[in-house]
């Protein structure tokens, strides 16, 4: 409602009056949407460091395995 006010009474006195409400559901948008993006790489990055962590510990084992195997 407020940016169609905007659209169609730029000159208007609601619109003058609603200029800092209009400003701030803008950036709380905007906030929103970059909150979305973080939390998917967030995502991302958590799968991939437990894929690393499991491929730390399969390293770890077959270290612990190739040792064993070449001590007499």
């Amino acid at each position: 409602i407020i940016e169609r006010l905007h659209k169609e009474y730029p000159e208007s006195e609601w619109t003058i009056q609603t200029v800092p409400l209009f400003k701030f559901l803008k950036e709380a948008r905007a906030a929103r949407h970059k909150i979305d993006e973080l939390e998917e790489i967030n995502s991302s990055l958590s799968r991939e460091n437990k894929k690393l962590n499991l491929d730390i510990e399969k390293i770890k084992t077959l270290d612990l395995e190739l040792e064993e195997k070449q001590s007499p």
